[in-house]
C-alpha cells in the first residue's frame, strides 16, 4: 500500500513549518513533496535591518531542508490545481497527485501608489538604503512612511520609522520629521493596548 501523499506548495516559513511538523508528528508515514520556485527559505523579519548595515535576512537552502526531512523538493512554480482529480500542475508541465494538499504560497508584493519607494524585503538595501544615506547626509528633512489599507503585517513600517529616527539622532540630525500614516485606530493596534501605548 502506498503512503499518504502530501504536496506542500510554497517555500516560505508556513510551508517549511508544516513540513517539519508533519515529519515530527507522522514520521515517515507520509510521502511529502515540497513545490517552490525559489531555492531558499528566506527568514524575512530581519530584512528591515539591512539598509542600516546590520545583519539582515537569513537564508536556508530548501534542498538541504528537504534532504533532512526525507521530502522531495521540486524547484518549480505551481500553475494550477485540479481539486476534483487531486492533482497539482506545475508551470513546467509536471502533474503531482496528492491525498493531502497545503497551499502556503504567501502574498504577492504590489506597488499601491505612484511615485513612492516601496520597501521590498527581497531587496531591502535597494529600496531603503538610499533613504538612510540621505538622512545621514542631511539631504532629507521629512519622511512619510505609509501603510496601505488592506491585509498587511504592520510591524516593519514601525521598525523602519524607529530605526530611521535612531540613525538621524546618531548623526545629530535632530530636525528630521518622520510621519507614519496608517488607517489603524492606534499605533500597532493589532498587538493590543500595551504595545500601542509603548509605541
Amino acid at each position: 500500500m502506498s503512503r499518504f501523499r502530501v504536496v506542500i506548495c510554497g517555500g516560505g516559513i508556513a510551508a517549511v513549518e508544516a513540513l517539519l511538523r508533519l515529519r515530527r508528528l507522522m514520521g515517515d508515514a507520509f510521502e511529502i513533496t515540497l513545490v517552490a520556485p525559489g531555492a531558499e527559505l528566506r527568514y524575512r523579519p530581519a530584512a528591515v535591518q539591512e539598509p542600516f548595515s546590520r545583519p539582515g535576512v537569513r537564508r536556508y537552502p530548501l534542498r538541504r531542508i528537504a534532504l533532512r526531512t526525507d521530502a522531495e523538493w521540486l524547484q518549480e512554480g505551481v500553475e494550477w490545481l485540479d481539486p476534483g482529480e487531486q492533482v497539482v500542475h506545475t508551470a513546467e508541465g509536471r502533474s503531482l497527485p496528492y491525498d493531502g494538499l497545503l497551499i502556503a504560497v504567501g502574498a504577492r508584493a504590489t506597488t499601491p501608489y505612484e511615485h513612492v519607494t516601496v520597501f521590498d524585503d527581497a531587496r531591502p538595501d535597494d529600496t531603503y538604503h538610499g533613504v538612510v544615506q540621505d538622512v545621514e547626509g542631511g539631504y532629507t528633512r521629512s519622511i512619510a512612511l505609509l501603510l496601505p489599507d488592506g491585509p498587511h503585517w504592520p510591524l516593519p513600517v514601525y521598525e523602519l520609522a524607529l530605526m530611521t529616527a535612531e540613525r538621524a539622532w546618531s548623526v545629530n540630525m535632530e530636525d528630521l520629521r518622520i510621519h507614519l500614516v496608517t488607517k489603524e485606530p492606534a499605533p500597532l493596534a493589532a498587538f493590543g493596548a500595551e504595545a500601542s501605548d509603548s509605541v
